[in-house]
């Protein structure tokens, strides 16, 4: 808890500096990382922060179309359609990643299909 503290207190100090598009950037993924991967860590391992590291980085590529689909929509589609496309967008990215995953998973097999 301490170490997520601090880093949103430096966020706040430095979000002048570092402008609002750069500080909402830095905000959501290393404080969320730095709890979940803390309690992961302490709970269950060192194998354990590695898959949440993997399944953190896959889950970028939906946050990313997400936004990416609704900067793009909206000012076409409207607030609630934008939003409705971008969600739909950023699940069909995500069921697309786990679907990849099993097939992946399921071809390894044996213990490294377990791992990941």
């Amino acid at each position: 808890m301490a170490a997520a503290a601090a880093l949103v207190a430096a966020l706040v100090t430095g979000a002048d500096a570092l402008g609002p598009r750069l500080a909402g950037v830095l905000a959501s993924y290393p404080i969320i990382l730095t709890v979940t991967g803390a309690f992961t860590h302490h709970s269950s391992g060192r194998d354990a922060i590695w898959r949440v590291l993997r399944g953190l980085a896959a889950s970028l590529f939906g946050f990313i179309v997400f936004f990416l689909v609704l900067g793009q929509a909206l000012p076409a589609a409207g607030l609630i359609g934008a939003y409705a496309l971008a969600s739909l967008s950023g699940l069909a990215i995500t069921a697309a990643l786990l679907a990849a995953h099993r097939v992946r998973r399921a071809e390894w097999g044996g213990a490294a299909g377990r791992r990941s």
